[in-house]
């Protein structure tokens, strides 16, 4: 007897009682599909060779718009199995294992329509790394290598292993794999393969596995990198786009191409449209070309490519350039931190982009754009929202800076308005504690005035006030030196109930404002009186205080001026 679905729109894994047999799953109807591609395409970000404890996703796309995944993993016997697992897009395995590694496929489908499901997927092989010592990578001759010139590889290890893997890693080409039998050498095994003739094709960044072939989809952690560099050929050109790739619809932007010295025309062409091939003249000494879009638009969204023509031959193709175009749609997205404004080396954060409006997914983006993570939205059916949630680090002072979410629907490259943004700072980076301490103190009642002041002996440029809790704003004050210390006074006026909580402070670094110091000692204060009084409350909002351009009418300085850093023009 079959079993019955139960779909969920919360979370991402769905889930399905036992009972349903499975050749109903391997049912196909293909006179429901017609004119497109009846199998979904499956894949690992952020890759299929994934370190064991790490987290990897596994997405699911379909053609035929279906919404609801169904996975199955091979057997020993090759023979595919229900995972019992019902997804919808993406799932993360987290963390993983060794019994997660092997081959997967997947089957959209439809649960109120039990004839209504796709063909399944072409295999997406998941393998898990770092159960071995790493093998050494040697390259004889040792690059650089002239092109046309032979070398050779050798994988070796001081174990016994029957397979080393050979993982390659090029510009713009999908990571390519090759399997070399192990033999053994002095006590333990290798294996070499020959690169002859070598050319630019085979430029790139090498990395070799040793596996056993009793559990070929488990290998060991992978060799130290070996950089291939060939010359005697032309350099690959660079494409890139100032000020940036992110573009707002109307705005100006340029496409620089640069290739070599003595170069006589470039050519710049948009993948996947045709008649966009353009030739560029290039500027003197010839290694740039500039081709200038003075009003974006839509039409220009997309992925750009870049070659030139150094006589008598031609080079290859530079890197892939994606170019985004905001402002497509309404409304912005809202961006929040579900961690803190303030974090240490090492933690996670997690930030959610959220809409009422139906976006299919959402951007995540640093200013200066070395971050940028696309995401599915899901539906909460509690907020009548659509949102994503980001989860990132270990936290390093790289993830610093102004974050900013977008909404996207039908094109990756066509964006909605960014979202308001978000500072984040990490702590612990300048190498003092500075104190908090409460006048006249912690205790008082609705309607009072307090100041909070926040000291440093070091020389300090500002001072940062957090409040603990949800993920409040964090306000500025710049130090003044007083009686040998340096420090910043929040004044609070009218408290109410809300003012209540736990605060600590921070000193800064003009030159460096999202690193700070340790934090100070917490403060409480408790603020009594009833918060169903009306005369209680302040008609003014609390602090969930002001961003580093403005003050709070709530919390003002003593004879001290907000910080108005200028850290140049700001990116919308």
């Amino acid at each position: 007897m079959e079993g019955t679905l139960e779909i969920h729109e919360q979370g991402e894994i769905l889930s399905t009682k036992k009972g349903i047999p499975a050749s109903s799953f391997l049912r196909l109807d293909h006179s429901l599909f017609t004119g497109v591609s009846n199998k979904p395409t499956l894949s690992a970000w952020p890759s299929s060779l994934v370190p064991i404890g790490e987290c990897v996703t596994i997405k699911c796309q379909s053609q035929l718009g279906f919404e609801v995944f169904r996975l199955f993993k091979e057997n020993e016997d090759h023979i595919l199995e229900f995972q019992d697992i019902i997804f919808q897009h993406s799932f993360d395995i987290n963390p993983m294992t060794t019994a997660h590694a092997g081959t997967y496929r997947c089957q959209g489908f439809e649960p109120n329509l039990p004839n209504k499901f796709s063909e399944i997927s072409e295999p997406l092989v998941i393998i898990v790394t770092g159960l071995y010592r790493k093998p050494s990578l040697l390259a004889l001759p040792a690059p650089p290598v002239k092109s046309g010139a032979m070398m050779t590889l050798k994988c070796c290890s001081e174990a016994k292993f029957e397979t080393f893997i050979l993982v390659v890693n090029r510009k713009d080409v999908n990571e390519s794999q090759m399997y070399l039998d192990g033999k053994p050498y002095a006590g333990g095994s290798q294996a070499n393969t020959s690169l002859s003739p070598v050319t630019s094709a085979h430029a790139g960044t090498y990395r070799c596995y040793s596996s056993s072939s009793q559990h070929s989809y488990v290998w060991s952690d992978p060799s130290d990198p070996l950089d291939m560099v060939v010359t005697g050929s032309l350099p690959n050109p660079v494409l890139r786009a100032e000020p940036g790739s992110v573009v707002a619809n109307g705005s100006q932007v340029t496409i620089i191409c640069e290739g070599t010295p003595g170069a006589w025309d470039y050519y710049l062409y948009q993948i996947g449209k045709q008649g966009s091939l353009q030739r560029l003249t290039p500027m003197k000494p010839g290694n740039i070309a500039k081709f200038l879009i003075p009003i974006i638009q839509w039409s220009h969204a997309g992925r750009y490519l870049c070659f030139y023509y150094k006589p008598p031959r031609r080079s290859k193709k530079s890197n892939t350039l994606e170019l985004v175009v905001t402002g497509y749609l309404l409304p912005k997205p809202m961006l929040s931190s579900l961690t803190s404004l303030v974090v240490t080396s090492g933690e996670i954060m997690t930030f959610q982009c959220a809409s009422w409006e139906r976006y299919n997914g959402f951007v995540l983006t640093k200013e200066d754009e070395k971050f940028s993570r696309l995401q599915d939205s899901q539906y909460i059916n509690s907020t009548k929202q659509f949102q994503a949630l980001f989860h990132t680090g270990p936290v390093t002072v790289s993830h610093t800076g102004i974050f900013r979410c977008y909404g996207y629907k039908n094109s990756t490259y066509m964006w909605s308005n960014p979202s308001d943004s978000l500072e984040i700072h990490i702590a612990g980076q300048l190498h003092d504690t500075p104190t908090l301490s409460v006048l006249p103190g912690s205790r008082m009642s609705s309607g009072e005035d307090v100041t909070l002041v926040c000291q440093s002996s070091h020389r300090r440029g500002s001072f940062v006030l957090s409040k603990e809790g949800t993920a409040h704003s964090l306000l500025y004050l710049r130090s003044v030196l007083q009686d040998k210390l340096y420090q910043a006074k929040f004044f609070m006026r009218n408290v109410t109930f809300t003012h209540g909580g736990t605060y600590k402070c921070y000193s800064s670094e003009d030159l460096l404002p999202y690193m700070l110091s340790y934090p100070s000692n917490a403060v409480e204060l408790v603020v009594s009186g009833s918060s169903e009084d009306p005369d209680s409350l302040s008609e003014e909002p609390i602090p969930t205080f002001a961003r580093r351009e403005t003050t709070s009418v709530q919390l003002l300085a003593e004879a001290v001026e907000p910080v108005t850093m200028d850290r140049g023009p700001q990116k919308r």
